[in-house]
């Protein structure tokens, strides 16, 4: 990255679309002045671009998913030497990164902290947040189904209203639609394309999937529109209250027409944005939305960012956009009054100024590859990342490993293992895999998740893939380091790993069976797969008991040498990410392994229908166990969820639950892994309690932490320690939950 003394400020796409936005940071810029760079998909048009002096390309489709376009970002970031970034879009996922841009010495320019932004992102959970404010919002109902939206629909038509839809997390109208009971389909054919559907065809729409992507229902609001830019300044305004309220202004846009909006003088609306500003503690600019509905005002949604059309406030003579960029350089702000409320149509965008020469931008590629090299305690490590729709950066981190065989370690991000990560992101990389798994494969489709780290890994992949595809002819199995007795059992090594060998619990009876035995497709799911060997020893063994026409592997992130592998022995493979793994030695570490054996499980212990000995279907937690837990996590700012051993997809689940209702969480789960501390482990916690197999918890949660625990039956004796340690709630799982 280059070091500079002047900012340099990088803009994302949301910023710079309007025209005037850019010219809004130079009327305030000092001298020597900052020079801007635009990340976008398209150079700016003549009306911007003597505004910008230097335009770096976004990456066409490689910057298709979220978690490319950051990688994006950040690559930007790097070629122009950045000191500031103000991304415009995907804030919630820039946030899970923000790491990236700390290290490297540049500054974020967001509106609201991570958490505030996810739940801003969501419109039922931020719907559920006003209600103690004394502010109106639309009554809104989840739904995942076909069943759940009929039920919303008959709920809001009883109160006289009538029903529009979303997606609980979406932008530019994408998925939204209202519900018409006098919509002539026919007609509609030639019209210009409209958010209108009628019922029969909705309930068609949603019928076509078991279940979708979390959408509400909420009642069609049929007042006046009013868009909302704000400015709330960072600082104490030095009235006592240590708070930042005077140093606030407000510009509402009313909307009384289709390309018609007024600059209005709204007290009401502006008093309720104070409101919400303090409440979510907003920072910066941000744009409220409000809406009437039957004589009352309802706060519709906020977006921690600036609107397209903010440019529209520079009429009111108020630059919301220069007094942000005045307070991240540190300059005292100017005047923040706005004028008289002014008509204009929507097509105008800024005061007609007079436009400064400016010289002629330059244009800047990003690199398509990105390599980071690390020092740990065993060696020295480096990772090429070549392809695939996810970062480096966004998927794994490197540790070392107390393992002679292999003295480093690639520490996911998104497994929710040796790093505590968010439920939703964990979500995120299994809807992710599944969507890249074919939907077509022979059936029955046999899944296998290996042990340990890719249990929960794999049953979501399973979960996600059944989901989108609409199938019902697949079975999950993941490997196991604890059998059960009595069960038929293949074994398999990992060579590299300190417990080399695992088994498959081949089901004993029943539809689990029956599928098993009629399986023509294997798919084979881990976090990485860096050599293949593994992968091919676990195919041979289960080709010993079963006749598989097709092999699929799927991982989070493949080498380049393992892709080669498996191709030359006809395994179809798919990752978020290939890379090149380096790994050069130092010195003579833990040169003694000891090698860690099977760790059967003792009568009437251990989990089956979570995957153990195979399952058709994902069992599920009793509402007792999520109240027990909500109940214990309430009034705590952050939740740790903790799954032991093998048992991390329960407390995925768990964690997905309390994430619904609006609590913080980040899970993690206890592991057999030796690992020495540096790169991404930070500090490890031993719960060995009887000197026999050793478990550890990585990364644990700070002292004091609230900690929920979620165990299998007969696999307390890591809990114990943990409960001592943080006063942690234990959950047990059973199979006929």
């Amino acid at each position: 990255m280059l070091h500079v003394t002047a900012p340099r400020l990088l803009v994302g796409r949301g910023i710079a679309n309007h025209p005037g936005l850019l010219r809004a940071i130079r009327d305030v810029t000092p001298s020597p002045g900052c020079t801007i760079a635009l990340h976008h998909t398209s150079p700016p048009g003549a009306d911007i671009s003597h505004d910008v002096d230097v335009f770096i390309p976004e990456r066409g489709k490689a910057s298709a998913t979220t978690d490319a376009y950051i990688d994006d970002l950040i690559a930007a970031c790097d070629v122009f030497g950045a000191t500031h970034v103000w991304p415009g879009r995907e804030l919630s996922a820039v946030f899970a990164r923000a790491g990236e841009l700390n290290a490297r010495g540049i500054t974020l320019l967001a509106a609201a902290s991570a958490d505030v932004a996810r739940l801003l992102d969501d419109k039922h959970a931020f719907a559920e947040a006003t209600v103690a404010l004394d502010i109106h919002a639309p009554r809104s109902l989840r739904f995942t189904d076909v069943d759940g939206f009929v039920a919303a629909y008959e709920a809001i038509r009883r109160g006289g209203d009538r029903v529009c839809v979303k997606p609980v997390r979406g932008v530019f109208g994408r998925g939204f639609r209202v519900i018409r009971d006098d919509v002539d389909v026919f007609n509609e054919l030639f019209e210009e394309p409209s958010y209108r559907i009628d019922f029969d065809d909705a309930v068609r729409r949603f019928r076509s999937r078991p279940t979708f992507t979390p959408m509400v229902a909420m009642p069609w609001l049929d007042g006046h529109e009013w868009s909302v830019d704000c400015f709330r300044s960072q600082r104490d305004d030095g009235d006592g209250d240590g708070d930042s309220d005077n140093n606030f202004v407000a510009v509402p846009r009313r909307k009384p027409g289709s390309d018609l909006q007024v600059l209005d003088d709204a007290p009401a609306i502006v008093g309720h944005c104070r409101t919400l500003a303090r409440h979510f503690a907003l920072r910066g600019v941000f744009n409220c939305q409000f809406k009437a509905h039957r004589g009352v005002i309802h706060v519709l949604e906020i977006n921690a960012r600036p609107a397209g059309a903010i440019g529209l406030t520079r009429h009111a003579g108020v630059n919301l956009i220069g007094l942000a960029w005045q307070e991240a350089l540190g300059l005292p702000l100017g005047n923040r009054v706005p004028r008289v409320a002014v008509a204009l149509r929507s097509s105008t965008t800024w005061s007609p100024d007079a436009k400064t020469t400016r010289p002629a931008m330059t244009t800047i590629q990003t690199a398509t590859t990105t390599t980071t090299t690390t020092t740990l305690p065993t060696g020295t490590l480096t990772l090429t990342k070549h392809a695939g729709p996810w970062s480096l950066d966004a998927l794994v981190a490197p540790g070392a490993r107390r393992n002679p065989r292999r003295p480093f370690l690639l520490v996911s991000r998104v497994l929710g293992k040796h790093l505590p990560v968010t439920p939703s992101r964990m979500a995120d990389a299994h809807e992710a895999l599944a969507h890249r798994i074919p939907e077509a494969l022979p059936g029955p489709v046999c899944f296998v998740g290996l042990a340990e780290t890719a249990t929960g890994l794999a049953f979501g992949v399973f979960e996600a893939w059944r989901a989108f595809t609409g199938r019902d002819d697949a079975i999950f199995f993941h490997s196991t380091r604890s059998p059960f007795a009595g069960h038929e059992l293949v074994a398999f090594d990992e060579p590299h790993s300190h417990g080399p060998s695992q088994v498959v619990c081949v089901p004993a009876g029943g539809a689990e069976r029956d599928c098993w035995l009629a399986a023509r497709t294997l798919v084979v799911v881990d976090d990485e797969l860096t050599t293949g060997t593994t992968l091919l020893s676990l195919r041979d063994a289960l080709q010993s008991r079963a006749s598989f026409e097709a092999v699929h592997a799927v991982t989070l992130v493949t080498s380049t040498a393992a892709r080669t592998t498996l191709s030359a022995t006809g395994v179809e493979l798919t990752a978020l990410a290939d890379i090149d793994v380096d790994f050069a030695a130092i010195g003579e570490h833990n040169r003694a392994l000891v090698t860690q054996g099977l760790l059967p499980l003792a009568p009437n212990a251990g989990l089956s229908r979570w995957g153990r000995a195979g399952t058709t279907r994902a069992p599920t937690l009793p509402t007792t166990t999520l109240a027990r837990a909500a109940a214990f996590a309430h009034g705590h700012g952050t939740v740790y969820i903790v799954g032991t051993g093998e048992c991390m997809h329960p407390a995925f689940v768990l964690g997905m639950a309390l994430e619904r209702r609006g609590v913080v969480v980040l899970a993690q789960a206890t592991t057999r892994s030796p690992v020495l501390l540096g790169g991404a482990i930070r500090a490890s916690l031993d719960l060995d309690v009887d000197g026999s197999v050793p478990f550890f918890l990585h990364n644990p949660p700070p002292k004091d932490s609230c900690v929920i625990v979620v165990h299998e039956p007969g696999a307390a004796r890591d809990v114990r320690t943990l409960v001592d340690v943080y006063g942690a709630l234990a959950v047990e799982v059973w199979d006929d939950a």
